[in-house]
């Protein structure tokens, strides 16, 4: 094999490694931006269920619900009734669903569906977990349960289901729209795609120039040695 022959396999192993590189560079800044969103959906669900909690709890100690016109002014209301009247106003006006489900519920519209079950389950044998989710590559399925825990106010309309005092009641799910993460997700794979293309574009039309221009010197040196040999 002669020298141009192995300049030019050289350079071509070269622009593949680098066009190679490139890719792994896009694949994985698409990566980091999914997990991002990932955690972005995560937090948002956690931030929600951590205030929720926090009203239960508040409602809990002190046996009222507290409404806008504040302390002073208390209805008094059932713990089950209180969650539920707050939960049908936040589904009203927010793009998040609010649902309190149990695997014992006295109301039949609290009975949790396969996710809520599995993840009931799973933080039931899990103690030290407050929550439990799931989500899919696409960010197109996005599942989170919270732990619901038994509180003293709560005991009495339980009786039956012999709870005891912090144990786990139930769980609140929280339903976050994925439409924004999704499309998002979906732009980033076609610009990516875009970018891979003009990528591959430009690493033909380098080599073809450099081809060019190598196998332009070596014609230029041949036909010097060929004149150096005429004139011999």
């Amino acid at each position: 094999m002669n020298s141009k022959k192995i300049i030019l396999v050289l350079l071509f192993i070269a622009i593949v490694v680098l066009v190679m590189v490139l890719f792994f560079a896009i694949d994985n800044a698409v990566k980091v931006h999914k997990e991002r969103d990932k955690s972005s959906l995560l937090e948002a669900a956690k931030s929600n269920y951590y205030i929720i909690n926090r009203n239960f709890n508040w409602y809990a100690q002190y046996q009222k619900p507290y409404n806008k016109k504040g302390v002073d002014n208390l209805q008094e209301k059932s713990d089950t009734l209180f969650r539920h009247q707050e939960f049908q106003e936040k589904n009203k006006f927010n793009s998040f669903k609010y649902q309190v489900l149990s695997l014992n519920p006295i109301n039949p519209k609290n009975s949790p569906d396969y996710f809520e079950r599995e993840a009931l389950e799973y933080l039931s044998q899990k103690t030290d977990k407050n929550y439990y989710y799931k989500i899919d590559d696409k960010l197109e399925n996005f599942k989170f349960l919270g732990v619901l825990k038994m509180k003293k106010s709560c005991l009495s309309c339980h009786a039956k289901e012999e709870y005891s005092l912090d144990a786990l009641s139930g769980g609140i799910r929280i339903n976050i729209p994925t439409e924004f993460y999704t499309q998002k997700l979906e732009n980033m794979y076609k610009n990516a795609l875009y970018l891979k293309v003009a990528i591959v574009l430009f690493a033909i039309f380098i080599y073809h120039l450099l081809f060019a221009l190598i196998s332009k010197k070596y014609r230029q040196k041949h036909s010097k040695k060929l004149q150096n040999i005429i004139i011999v």
